[in-house]
C-alpha cells in the first residue's frame, strides 16, 4: 500500500512517511511560518514516488504551554489578578495557573517582606523619637504631652524615657520649708544682748528666705530676758526664759539662761 511522505524542497530523502492520507512534518518550530512549496508530498511504496506536490503554505501552532507559563510569571510577577482563562487552550491554561501561583506567591511574599522591613523601620525612628522627646520634656520638667496621636511606640518610649527624667527633675527642684530651727539654748549674763540663730528647715528649701523674714518672736517671761521684734534678746535679770519663735504654723523655742554680771 503506498504511504504519504514528505520531502524538502530539492530533496529526493523523504524526511517523514505516513499512512495513505496524512504524515506529520516534525522539527519545526512554535509559530514558524512555512512557504509553499518549501515541502512536497509525493506517495510511495518503498520502491517506486509519485509525481510530488508543493505542500501549501502553514504557520505552525503557538507553544501554548510556553506562552502560558510566560503569560503566568509576568502577570504572578507584576502581582496582577489572574488573567481570564475563557477560551484559552488547556495546555495554556495549566502552565499559565501553575507559573502564576509561584510567581504570585513570591510577589506577595515580597510585599509583604518589605512591609514588614518599612513597619520595622518606622517603629524603630518612633521609639528613637519618642525617647527623645519623652526626655527633653521629663529634663526641662514640662507637663507630658498629649501623644494619643502618635504611634504605640512613640507613646511607649515617650512614657519610659519621661517618667524618670521627670522624676529626677522634681527630686532636684528645692522643696518648701517642713519647719524652723531656732537655736536651742543660749547663755547670757545680765545687760548682756545676742541674737540667736534661725533658718527655714531645710535650709535650702525654695521659701527659706520668707519663712525666716515672717518670724516673730516672744518671751515667757520679760522679767528675766526681752526679746526685740528682729529676735534679738536682752537679758535683764537671773533667771531662765524660753524664746519661742513663730513663722506661720512653725515654732522653735530657745532656752535663755541669765547669770548674774561679773
Amino acid at each position: 500500500m503506498a504511504k504519504l511522505a514528505i520531502y524538502k524542497k530539492g530533496s529526493d530523502t523523504p524526511l517523514a512517511v505516513g499512512d495513505d492520507t496524512s504524515v506529520a512534518i516534525t522539527g519545526l518550530q512554535p509559530n514558524q511560518t512555512v512557504a509553499a512549496g518549501d515541502y512536497q508530498a509525493a506517495l510511495t511504496d518503498g520502491s517506486q514516488v509519485g509525481s510530488k506536490v508543493d505542500v501549501p503554505g502553514f504557520t505552525t501552532l503557538p507553544d501554548y504551554a510556553a506562552q502560558g507559563t510566560s503569560d503566568g510569571q509576568a502577570d504572578g510577577a507584576a502581582g496582577k489578578e489572574a488573567s481570564d482563562m475563557t477560551g484559552k487552550d488547556d495546555a495554556y491554561v495549566a502552565a499559565y495557573n501553575d507559573a502564576y501561583a509561584e510567581a504570585k506567591a513570591k510577589y506577595d511574599a515580597d510585599q509583604k517582606a518589605a512591609a514588614d522591613k518599612a513597619a520595622a523601620e518606622q517603629a524603630a525612628k518612633d521609639k528613637a523619637d519618642g525617647t527623645a522627646a519623652g526626655k527633653a520634656d521629663g529634663d526641662a520638667g514640662k507637663a507630658a504631652v498629649d501623644n494619643s496621636s502618635k504611634s504605640k511606640d512613640y507613646q511607649d518610649a515617650y512614657t519610659a524615657a519621661y517618667t524618670p527624667a521627670k522624676a529626677a527633675y522634681d527630686a532636684a527642684q528645692p522643696k518648701p520649708a517642713t519647719g524652723i530651727k531656732l537655736q536651742a539654748t543660749m547663755s547670757l549674763k545680765v545687760g548682756d544682748t545676742k541674737k540667736p540663730t534661725l533658718a527655714a528647715d531645710p535650709s535650702d528649701a525654695k521659701d527659706a528666705a520668707a519663712v525666716v523674714a515672717a518670724t516673730t518672736y516672744k518671751s515667757s517671761d520679760e522679767t528675766i530676758a526681752t526679746v526685740a521684734a528682729d529676735g534679738t534678746i536682752t537679758a535683764v535679770k537671773v533667771g531662765t526664759a524660753t524664746i519661742t519663735a513663730t513663722s506661720g504654723t512653725f515654732t522653735g523655742d530657745c532656752k535663755v539662761t541669765v547669770a548674774a554680771a561679773a
